[in-house]
């Protein structure tokens, strides 16, 4: 899309970095557990299972002279971009890898939301994932009390206190809850109006049309006229090739109030290495990077006063996942385990940062156009010896270090660490 604006973005819980207007910008970055990006007043929320890989571009291109003869997207081009003939755009990937199978991760699109009100949707957000599969994706905004589902083949779903959502036909559901009605409103996923005129073939129906109406069954939900505790809503979705998209909405009455039910999302209250409480734990960070100074075995256990259930999992060496489930919802925390025998290897030859003097007395510069939020110096045989925040052009203060010996400098950015190799006069 057209970038008009700064691009920020955030990986597990870092700092937010600001990508200005005016800067070209190719960033390869990984998500480890959530990430969120934000322009142009639209936030774009990431969670995922395993590591995932993220493209974000903000560049100058060349116009596209196939679009140019769309009125619309003409339109949106401003007088500069037409006469130079580019278009500085911004562009947002996920990196599916080759072959994906059985891989999966959560995104949400949040539109007409400032940077602020969005910082605030990804730490507070109430949403939560009923079922992401091939064939199924749904989702349940408590505060909003708004059910959203996609079928891409009919199907059933349960969730909650045993409320059943099943259709006879690809749709896309909304079931909205307020002042005691239940809103079912419906649309034709697979239908796309006809192929617009300046496109070879134009005139042709994009997709499918409904051939018999959309049968909702809905189980559970305490509405009035129901049998047996169900109820069977019919909708008769649009069936005019020229016509894109298209709600159908229906009605319904609650016998009580919260028919759409109540979903708790469960968080830890701590996490423990070998028995000692990590600092700085909050339930809302998922992504937790702990350096250790000795290379023995060591338990990882996750704390709750709830009535939860706790699995903790060592995915790969030094890798460990606590998943904290209730009542069908889980929430995965990941933990990174930094051995001392890790550094010595990683002592990279290109560095995005300056560092000097080196040797040094009593202190280092950083000077790096990437920003590093922390610095952490390891002794020659790569134990742990401080750890630092940074801000660019930082300087960190070493006087306390033993004078005339070998240390590593490790410095560490979002999805992005380099080592260096500093001598202490």
């Amino acid at each position: 899309m057209q970038r008009v604006g700064d691009i920020v973005y955030s990986v597990d819980a870092s700092d937010a970095q600001t990508i200005p207007l005016n800067e070209t910008t190719i960033k390869d970055l990984t998500i480890q557990t959530q990430g969120w990006v934000w322009h142009d007043e639209v936030g774009y929320f990431i969670k995922a299972k395993a590591a995932t890989q993220i493209k974000l571009l903000g560049e100058r291109r060349v116009l596209n002279p196939l679009l140019m003869q769309d009125k619309d997207y003409k339109n949106a081009i401003s007088t500069e971009d037409k006469n130079l003939g580019m278009i500085n755009m911004f562009q947002l990937a996920i990196n599916h890898g080759i072959n994906p199978l059985g891989d999966s991760y959560e995104y949400k699109v949040v539109p007409d939301i400032s940077l602020a009100d969005f910082k605030n949707y990804v730490r507070e957000t109430s949403s939560v994932t009923l079922i992401n599969s091939s064939n199924i994706q749904a989702v349940y905004h408590q505060a909003d009390q708004v059910l959203e589902a996609v079928f891409y083949e009919p199907g059933t779903f349960t969730y909650g206190e045993g409320q059943v959502v099943a259709v006879n036909q690809k749709a896309i559901l909304m079931l909205r809850e307020s002042d005691g009605k239940l809103y079912v409103s419906a649309a034709n996923p697979v239908h796309r109006g006809l192929k617009p005129s300046f496109v070879s073939g134009s005139n042709t129906t994009i997709g499918e049309l409904p051939s018999t109406p959309l049968q909702v069954t809905l189980k559970g939900f305490d509405i009035e006229g129901e049998a047996a505790g169900t109820k069977i809503v019919l909708l008769d979705l649009p069936t005019d090739r020229a016509y894109e998209g298209g709600t159908v909405t229906e009605t319904l009455t609650l016998l009580s109030d919260g028919g759409l039910g109540s979903i708790e999302v469960p968080y830890l209250d701590g996490i423990k290495i070998d028995n000692v409480e990590i600092e700085g734990f909050d339930p809302k960070k998922l992504y937790y990077v702990i350096a250790l100074d000795h290379s023995d075995q060591v338990s990882v256990a996750g704390l709750t006063n709830e009535a939860y259930t706790i699995s903790t999992i060592e995915t790969e060496k030094n890798t460990w996942n606590i998943v904290v489930s209730h009542d069908g919802v889980s929430t995965t925390y990941k933990l990174q385990l930094e051995r001392p025998e890790t550094i010595l290897g990683e002592i990279t030859p290109l560095h995005q940062a300056r560092v000097y003097p080196n040797p040094f007395a009593d202190y280092i510069q950083i000077e790096s156009p990437y920003p590093f939020q922390r610095a952490r110096i390891y002794s020659a045989n790569g134990q742990l010896v401080s750890s630092h925040d940074l801000a660019n052009g930082s300087q960190v203060s070493l006087a306390l270090l033993q004078p005339h010996l070998t240390y590593y400098l490790q410095l560490i950015g979002d999805g992005y660490k380099e080592t260096h190799q500093l001598i202490k006069e």
